[in-house]
């Protein structure tokens, strides 16, 4: 039994009381809803129209979450740096504004563009990083030396250099983080990731003849030498 709160065509509402702990909701007697200590469930051939759903709902809380299958997308963040903000149901995320050339040294830095702060949502499984740029030269032979950090560590298995005489190329880096196994900083897997991390690129050229700059075009349009900005881009990829 149940205590009934009934919307009766004829008597209006009628109010049968008893002590069970639930409490259906009636329309001309026919039951709409059921509530008790464990939520509210509808009645068979009920529903509760999206349009009724108003005002502020609780946080989901995604560790609680079942029926997620493997490989599946939780959450996809991507934009071009310019300083946009992307937002996804867990957070929002501002990509930094590239607005000029950045020139190697001798000494590693963060490579423009490429450093985000992070937490993936729960349950994810693998973090997908990816970073797009361009590179060019300034007297002939190129040689940058790149390489990925998490934090403070670096994966040195994500170390690359990229050559050329004259170069001018879209580099489209990409490394995944595995997560849940044992700690690897080689290769960047996680035991866990549960508070923000700081994900980037640094860069540095390999000797003051072979100097390399990034984020613009050394000749366009038949006309060298001439530089036009291109700014790069950022996809961040959490899979359950």
């Amino acid at each position: 039994m149940a205590s009934i709160l009934n919307a009766d065509t004829s008597n209006g509402l009628k109010i049968t009381s008893d002590t069970s702990g639930e409490l259906k909701i009636q329309s001309a007697g026919a039951d709409i809803a059921t509530v008790s200590s464990t939520g509210i469930a509808m009645a068979a051939g009920t529903t509760l129209p999206a349009a009724a759903l108003t005002g502020t709902l609780p946080a989901l809380d995604g560790s609680a979450l079942t029926g997620i299958n493997a490989g599946q997308v939780l959450e996809y963040i991507t934009g071009v740096c310019d300083g946009t903000s992307v937002t996804t149901p867990y957070g929002s995320y501002t990509l930094t504004d590239v607005t000029a050339r950045q020139t190697l040294t001798a000494s590693y830095a963060v490579v423009d563009g490429s450093s985000i702060t992070y937490t993936p949502p729960a349950n994810t499984k693998k973090v997908i990083y990816r970073f797009s740029f361009i590179t060019g030269y300034t007297s002939g032979l190129s040689i940058g030396h790149f390489n990925f950090y998490i934090d403070s560590d670096e994966v040195t298995r994500a170390r690359f250099s990229n050559s050329a005489q004259y170069v001018q190329d879209i580099v489209n880096f990409e490394w995944v983080i595995d997560v849940g196994n044992s700690t690897d900083t080689t290769t960047g897997r996680l035991t866990s990731w549960t508070t923000n991390k700081t994900l980037q690129m640094r860069a540095r050229y390999y000797s003051p003849t072979t100097v390399a700059f990034l984020n613009e075009t050394t000749n366009w349009d038949g006309v060298g030498p001439s530089s036009v900005l291109h700014k790069p881009t950022l996809t961040i990829i959490a899979i359950g």
